[in-house]
C-alpha cells in the first residue's frame, strides 16, 4: 500500500508568501498612518481657526463695549491694549451680568510650545470713574480702584499680535466754484495710543498663529473694530500725545 508524502510548502513558496504579506501590511500601515496624520492636521487647523475667531471676537466686542466717557483712559501700543468696558467678567465668582471692568490684552511666552500665548486680564472697577479733564490737566488714572487681577489664556501658538490705531483726518472743504469732487479724508495709522488721545475711528487687529498645514506654517487673521459713537479728531489726539510725552 502506497503512502502519499505529507503536503507542505517549499522554501520558495514561503518566501513569496512572506513578501506578499509584507507588501500588503506595508500598504495598510501607510494608509492608516496617512489617515491619522490628516486627521491630526485637520484637528489642529480647526483649533487654530477656532482660537483666532474666539479671541478676535472677544476683543473687538469688548472694544465696542468701551465705557462711555472713559475712552480717554484707553492706552496701548502695537502689541498691547488696555481700556475700560461694560461687559460680563470672565471669572464667574464675580457674579453674572455686565460690570465696569478694566481689561488688557497682551501676549506672554509659552515655554511648552511654538510661539506665545494671547492673554486677557480683567479687574472689576470698585470706585467711581474719573471724568475727562476739560483743559490740559494731566490725567490721573490711579484714582480708579480696581479689584483682583484675573488672567485668562485665550489663544496659543501666537507668532504675532499687532494693533494699529486708525485716525481719519479732516476732509478738505470743496471750493464752491470748483467742479472737482472733494478729496477723501486721509487715514493715519499709528502704532501707539496714549492716555488722553481719546477714541480713534477704528483699530485694526492682526493675529498670526502657527499653522502646520499652511504653506508658510503660519496664518494671519485680521479684523477691525470700528467705533460708531462719538470719536476724537486726529489733531486733538496729536496735541494730547505731545502734552503727555
Amino acid at each position: 500500500m502506497n503512502h502519499r508524502p505529507n503536503a507542505g510548502f517549499t522554501l520558495a513558496e514561503l518566501l513569496v508568501a512572506t513578501l506578499i504579506t509584507t507588501l500588503v501590511m506595508s500598504g495598510v500601515y501607510f494608509a492608516f498612518s496617512s489617515s491619522i496624520r490628516l486627521w491630526r492636521n485637520g484637528e489642529q487647523d480647526l483649533q487654530t481657526y477656532q482660537d483666532a475667531r474666539t479671541s478676535m471676537t472677544i476683543l473687538s466686542r469688548e472694544l465696542m463695549q468701551m465705557l462711555e466717557g472713559a475712552g480717554h483712559l484707553m492706552e496701548g501700543d502695537d502689541n498691547e491694549i488696555s481700556f475700560y468696558a461694560v461687559a460680563p467678567p470672565f471669572h464667574t465668582d464675580e457674579g453674572e451680568g455686565a460690570r465696569i471692568i478694566w481689561v488688557r490684552y497682551r501676549t506672554k511666552p509659552d515655554a511648552s510650545a511654538r510661539g506665545r500665548i494671547l492673554v486677557r486680564e480683567e479687574r472689576i472697577v470698585e470706585s467711581p470713574m474719573p471724568l475727562r479733564p476739560k483743559d490740559d490737566t494731566e490725567i490721573d488714572s490711579t484714582v480708579v480702584k480696581r479689584g483682583r487681577k484675573r488672567i485668562f489664556e485665550i489663544a496659543s501658538g501666537v507668532l504675532d499680535f499687532e494693533l494699529t490705531y486708525l485716525w481719519v483726518g479732516e476732509e478738505e472743504e470743496q471750493d464752491a466754484i470748483s467742479s472737482d469732487a472733494p478729496e477723501s479724508a486721509e487715514v493715519f495709522e499709528l502704532d501707539e495710543h496714549n492716555e488722553g488721545d481719546g477714541i480713534p475711528q477704528g483699530i485694526r487687529i492682526a493675529l498670526t498663529l502657527a499653522d502646520e498645514v499652511a504653506p508658510k506654517r503660519r496664518t494671519t487673521f485680521t479684523t477691525y473694530a470700528v467705533f460708531q459713537g462719538p470719536t476724537d479728531k486726529f489733531e486733538d489726539a496729536e496735541e494730547s500725545s505731545e502734552g503727555l510725552s
